[in-house]
């Protein structure tokens, strides 16, 4: 037995260690993220209806957030927004930072193309809605809110020139100085007019909420994802909920509460 033994330990002495000389074969990867951003990409493309633009601050619409990105609104990115705006301008007529809204094409008004030219804003067309209830946007919740807060910042700067003014118009016998500040608030409230004219109108790209997908927006944009009332069950633990996009977040509260996970989780 021990005669075996030696004679083993000795064969594994004289054996030569070789390296694998073969050729190396390409293996698909496990983890490909440009293929998955391609493949949502494809299907965010299959439920595009077109695109336009509305006037964030006129439409009689609600615009509603968080249902697809549901991280909150932060006054320190909408500052940051505002003043991107006041220094590089407002740049709401190109595509990269048009509003995504996700809709029933129903929902649309009749005899409206989605087809325009984003470098030539005429032939934009002003998306208009059958109704007036919410709109749901899957990004651009700092840009509107920005938006909203330089349009409250001209209104009360245009509404201190024009007391401004008034008072100057009572004067009987104004000064030289005085007819010269006139001259630079009317100036100045014509610019802020002509600014409040311009700064509403955004360019939108509409989804159609009809293909049964719901949206998520990433920095790099919208991209839908298949649900279906059976995983709307499972997600819910059985229980069968109505779901209405304007209450989506009362919705998302009671499935934190059932679960313990979070929409991001999901």
């Amino acid at each position: 037995m021990i005669y075996l033994l030696a004679i083993h330990l000795q064969e594994r002495m004289n054996r030569k260690l070789l390296m694998d000389s073969r050729d190396v074969a390409a293996k698909n990867p496990s983890v490909d993220p440009a293929g998955e951003d391609l493949r949502l990409d494809k299907m965010c493309h299959s439920a595009r209806i077109g695109h336009g633009y509305i006037n964030a601050l006129t439409i009689e619409n609600e615009l509603k957030f968080g249902t697809y990105n549901d991280r909150p609104e932060k006054a320190t990115e909408t500052n940051k927004m505002l003043t991107s705006f006041e220094m590089r301008g407002i740049k709401s007529l190109k595509e990269e930072n048009a509003l995504r809204i996700v809709v029933k094409r129903d929902r649309l008004a009749a005899d409206q193309t989605f087809d325009g030219d984003w470098l030539d804003k005429e032939t934009l067309t002003e998306v208009k809605f059958q109704d007036k209830a919410c709109l749901v946007l899957a990004s651009g919740q700092h840009r509107v809110a920005a938006l909203r807060k330089m349009n409250r910042n001209h209104m009360e700067a245009l509404s201190g020139l024009g007391k401004r003014n008034d008072k100057l118009l009572d004067m009987d016998n104004p000064s030289e100085e005085q007819l010269e500040e006139q001259r630079e608030i009317i100036e100045s409230m014509s610019e802020l007019k002509g600014k409040l004219r311009m700064i509403g109108d955004w360019g939108v790209i509409l989804y159609d909420e009809g293909e049964r997908y719901a949206a998520t927006s990433t920095w790099t944009g919208i991209y839908l994802y298949p649900v279906t009332p059976r995983i709307v069950r499972e997600l819910f633990a059985g229980d069968v909920f109505e779901v209405d996009q304007c209450v989506t977040n009362d919705v998302a509260q009671t499935f934190y509460s059932k679960t313990g996970k979070r929409r991001r989780d999901i």
